[in-house]
């Protein structure tokens, strides 16, 4: 039914589907994307788990895609991590735009010796990070976010007992990667 709707709205992009959820960009008219994102909070399956808010827009090209393309996968990001293994309630604690915003602001104004528990952690591939990133932060020299936990899994000692606010570019990878690191820190934590 996404091929179709695209279709019919004459949306080109990539949208990945999986059993955790939905992923994906669109390009069109203005008109297009609006009744795009109006169908997917009114649809069944999304209108009591989606907002507005989980959707991005940017002015651009409604050409921006060559074409459509649709497809389900076994995660909604590629990280290697089986999303039947992973368990999203025991996410990490989300902080609004607002609250992420002011702790990242204490932690840019702090000292490095004040800071020294708390970890600014970009999610985003090597070449994403290259473009901009926070000041003082931790950016994996990682090429795909499937390398993300073996990152994890080889810095374990980096991570224990620290805060890390983690960002990257539209919250699926913090979310996959917060879960993930989690209980790869628990299970070392609670082996130790």
């Amino acid at each position: 039914w996404q091929r179709s709707l695209c279709q019919l709205l004459h949306l080109t992009g990539k949208i990945r589907i999986a059993t955790e959820g939905i992923n994906g960009t669109v390009g069109g008219s203005k008109v297009s994307t609006k009744i795009y994102i109006d169908t997917m909070l009114s649809h069944p399956l999304f209108k009591h788990s989606m907002c507005l808010e989980d959707f991005k827009t940017s002015e651009g090209d409604a050409h921006c895609f060559p074409d459509l393309r649709v497809g389900v996968f076994q995660e909604i990001v590629p990280m290697g991590v089986d999303p039947h293994k992973v368990s999203y309630k025991e996410t990490a604690m989300h902080l609004s735009p607002e609250e992420f915003h002011k702790r990242v602001e204490q932690y840019l104004s702090a000292s490095l010796h004040e800071h020294k528990d708390t970890i600014l952690l970009d999610c985003r591939n090597f070449y994403e990070s290259k473009i901009g990133q926070f000041q003082n932060c931790l950016a994996p020299d990682i090429r795909k976010f499937s390398y993300f936990p073996d990152y994890v899994d080889q810095n374990l000692d980096l991570f224990k007992d620290k805060t890390v606010l983690m960002y990257c570019t539209g919250g699926i990878r913090c979310e996959r990667g917060s879960v993930t690191s989690g209980q790869r820190l628990f299970a070392e934590k609670s082996t130790s």
